[in-house]
């Protein structure tokens, strides 16, 4: 272990039980009591002149001989002789008495403090087994009563007193990490002796029913918090402080469970030939930065903490989900504990969530809670100990999120939505839109192959084009292309024209733009609030007339709507990101959401479009022929969706 190694390899001077000190390699005893009070003296002053006076009533108390000077000058000789200081380069005499001339490191109990602080610095890093390393080392250096064989003078008992008080500092500082490592069960007997030996020292017990409470040991930390009430009442004549009690109250109030394990990193794999995406990389790079380390287990239901919480929103088949699996598998080691995958638009409810969610985090289901409130505590206790990236994919409205927020500061959240879901306080949002072309082409290139995109170019670009350059589009045909190897890419040009079902040759297996597109329009068009079956209703009527942009007076005269109506419908559609805002009031719709908007229109109706789109004042439109009343029977329902 080099931190250990380093500090014993420095150290001349022991404290951290009986006396000694090292020359040529070999640990010797100081043989004489008055000279170990002495040295233990000086050491406890290192780097400071002690005055020879001070020095007298320390060794003599109240009856110093007549010579006590020169006793201690004495002293000082056979010390020197000890440590091999024949010109007190180490001991050195400075009026008014004495100097012990010794960096931090030559004594342990000094050291203790070096490795104390590069502890500190590395929990507050994240590096949990740094800490753990350096609080191995620091109390493997205390093997024994402070200055066990020195004489207690005032001043000495005070040295010892206060290196104890840093020595079980240490120890509990060394729980709390081994308790975030999930390391309960390795620092119990320990805790159990330094229990027994502090017995009013409440933070010790605090860690030793907490490590119990880890380890699924409930009965015993149960017995352990009687034992110190038992104490404390029957020797002091006080009741435990507020720590244990409130630590009893949530032992009584919660199932046995077994120990929490750590989350087992579940995120699917990312796409193979993603591509690009590198500004948005780099940004979520900095948005979640190293997890901190957590705070020890709380004695209460912490309140939530502003971790890092980022959504990324887009249109379907935008890439959303695939940029979170790519960061997240980059960013694996900054969440020691694992990685969460959990898809929300296939849950039945918030309650579910939690509970898969606590599952995911090692709760065994049997043990879950019954009641929601206890299962969302049971979650933030368990989040707040915890270093984990939860990664929540296609969310529908902040409301299914809500309870699953309550993060630790060590606990990240990204969260993929086709809203940008502003109802979520303290989000960081990064809007995804289509792939630029280079990056489109580049995608098209790996999947169907670089000397094909090569050899053609022009079509190579003009099938970008034509999927819009949306990610799952590209993905799409660039698959179809690598399968038929004897394909012109102006094959698939021709067949990706507007009104030659452009979105029949966009599904692969369970791969669909038709489907991803159907989803966000059926939660629409299903709603049981107005403003979601007019946004539907004005997607059905927009494709009835191609324009570069739309007002809302024009969809309001498009799809027979008020105008507070059609601005309304406008605005849920930009949520669903079936449109986007340019500019205030304008909107515009992706090519394929266009051409989605066009079959529904074919099968659904589309409003008054037909009726009306030759009455708005410009250009003669370009609506689609055939668009029937909305009074037409509808067809049977779209397929449901299937994944972006």
């Amino acid at each position: 272990m080099p931190v250990l190694s380093r500090a014993v390899d420095k150290i001349n001077f022991r404290v951290l039980g009986p006396l000694e000190v090292r020359r040529d390699g070999r640990w010797l005893p100081v043989s004489s009591g008055k000279q170990r009070q002495l040295l233990a003296l000086l050491i406890s002053e290192a780097g400071r002149v002690v005055a020879t006076h001070r020095l007298v009533d320390e060794l003599w108390d109240e009856h110093p001989p007549t010579t006590g000077a020169k006793v201690v000058a004495t002293y000082v000789f056979r010390l020197r002789t000890l440590l091999g200081d024949p010109d007190g380069s180490t001991l050195v005499t400075r009026a008014p008495g004495y100097l012990l001339a010794v960096d931090d490191a030559q004594v342990d109990a000094r050291e203790i403090g070096r490795l104390a602080a590069l502890a500190r610095a590395a929990r507050a890093a994240g590096d949990l087994d740094g800490a753990r390393e350096a609080l191995d080392a620091a109390c493997a250096l205390g093997v024994g009563p402070v200055l066990a064989d020195v004489p207690r003078s005032p001043a000495v008992l005070a040295a010892a007193s206060a290196i104890e008080s840093r020595l079980l500092d240490l120890r509990e500082a060394r729980a709390d990490v081994y308790a975030e490592l999930g390391r309960h069960e390795e620092l119990l007997p320990e805790l159990a002796a330094a229990v027994a030996e502090h017995p009013y020292r409440e933070s010790l017990a605090v860690r030793l029913i907490r490590a119990l409470r880890g380890a699924g040991r409930r009965g015993e930390a149960l017995e352990a918090y009687r034992r110190t009430r038992q104490v404390l009442v029957g020797e002091l004549g006080v009741e435990p402080g507020s720590e244990l009690r409130s630590l009893q109250r949530e032992l009584l109030s919660e199932p046995n469970t077994r120990p929490t394990r750590r989350a087992t990193p579940s995120l699917p794999a990312p796409p193979a030939h993603f591509v690009g995406r590198t500004t948005h990389l780099a940004t979520l790079s900095q948005l979640l930065p190293p997890a901190p380390a957590p705070a020890p287990a709380p004695t209460h239901a912490p309140t939530s903490t502003p971790a890092p919480l980022v959504v990324l929103s887009g249109m379907p088949g935008s890439g959303k989900t695939a940029l979170a699996l790519q960061i997240g598998t980059r960013l694996a080691d900054r969440f020691p504990d694992g990685q969460v995958f959990l898809t929300v638009r296939h849950s039945t409810g918030t309650r579910e969530l939690v509970a898969d969610l606590l599952q995911a985090l090692g709760v065994p289901r049997q043990d879950l809670p019954g009641s929601p409130n206890a299962a969302d505590a049971l979650l933030r206790r368990v989040l707040a100990a915890t270093r984990v990236l939860l990664v929540l994919d296609d969310v529908r409205t902040a409301t299914e999120v809500r309870p699953l927020l309550s993060r630790g500061p060590g606990c990240a959240i990204l969260v993929t939505s086709r809203s940008g879901l502003p109802a979520l306080e303290g989000a960081h949002r990064i809007p995804l839109g289509p792939l630029p072309e280079a990056e489109s082409l580049s995608l098209l290139s790996r999947l169907a192959g670089a000397e094909r995109v090569a050899a053609e170019p022009q079509a190579a670009a003009r099938i970008v084009r034509l999927c819009g350059r949306l990610p799952l589009a590209v993905r799409i045909v660039g698959a179809k292309l690598a399968s038929r190897p004897a394909w012109p890419l102006a094959m698939m040009v021709d067949r990706l024209q507007p009104g030659r079902s452009r979105l029949d040759h966009l599904e692969l297996d369970d791969l669909s733009v038709r489907g991803s597109l159907s989803a966000s329009y059926e939660s629409l068009a299903h709603s049981d609030h107005p403003s979601d079956r007019h946004a539907a209703l004005l997607l059905r009527s927009a494709d009835a007339l191609s324009l570069p942009r739309y007002s809302v007076p024009v969809l309001a005269r498009l799809s027979g709507l008020s105008t507070a109506q059609a601005g309304l419908a406008a605005d849920r559609l930009v949520d669903a990101a079936l449109f986007t805002e340019p500019a205030p009031g304008q909107y515009t719709l992706h090519n394929l959401v266009r051409e989605f908007a066009g079959e529904v229109a074919l099968r659904v109706g589309g409003g008054q479009a037909c009726r009306l789109a030759s009455s708005v004042p410009g250009p003669a439109p370009a609506h689609r022929p055939g668009t029937v009343p909305f009074s037409a029977p509808p067809l049977k329902p779209l397929p449901s969706a299937l994944p972006r």
